[in-house]
């Protein structure tokens, strides 16, 4: 589990005024922090703010594939007026070994002591960078404040690109996946 990130400037972006959350990625990181846990040699960042491609990007990839574990995490998320929340976000991704292992999605519900991970339903094809929008259910957490994480973890293998853009935490809209649910 990562240590508390250190909390950057916000940077005024654009706003969404019917989400809980919302960061589009397109200024700056926002209010999301980075944690970078472990930096393989000669790294001094995997996540970035990448102003061309207006998106986050994290990568560890430096004369060859470095391992490395860093998060991007939200700010806290007060869902205690939530009735059927929902994140979604788009992203993309080249060069992975195993994206649902390398690229994942978490949820703390205490300050980033403990994480849950959640399932993200689609990932793309891992040969180009052709963003595809993901939906996840978070009705069992209704009532709660949580942290939603970005973790990119790399290898000695394999050190994937991973960017994201337009993350948002709203009201669900029925095309959603719930994790803490059985199929």
């Amino acid at each position: 589990n990562p240590e508390a990130p250190t909390t950057p400037e916000p940077t005024p972006g654009p706003t969404d005024p019917d989400a809980y959350c919302y960061e589009s990625f397109t200024t700056s990181q926002g209010a999301f922090t980075i944690n970078d846990v472990t930096l393989g040699e000669g790294l001094t960042y995997v996540w970035m703010f990448d102003s061309q491609y207006s998106c986050m990007k994290a990568s560890a990839y430096k004369g060859g594939a470095v391992p490395s574990e860093s998060w991007l995490v939200s700010p806290e998320i007060n869902l205690a007026s939530a009735t059927k929340p929902a994140v979604s976000f788009e992203h993309c991704h080249k060069f992975a070994g195993t994206p649902a292992d390398e690229l994942t999605l978490w949820i703390s519900e205490d300050k980033g002591a403990n994480w849950a991970q959640l399932t993200i339903p689609a990932y793309g094809s891992n040969s180009d960078y052709t963003f595809v929008a993901n939906t996840i259910d978070l009705t069992s957490y209704v009532g709660k404040t949580v942290q939603i994480a970005f973790k990119y973890v790399s290898t000695a293998s394999h050190a994937a690109t991973w960017e994201v853009r337009n993350f948002k935490v709203a009201e669900g809209n029925g095309s959603t996946t719930d994790p803490s649910q059985p199929d």
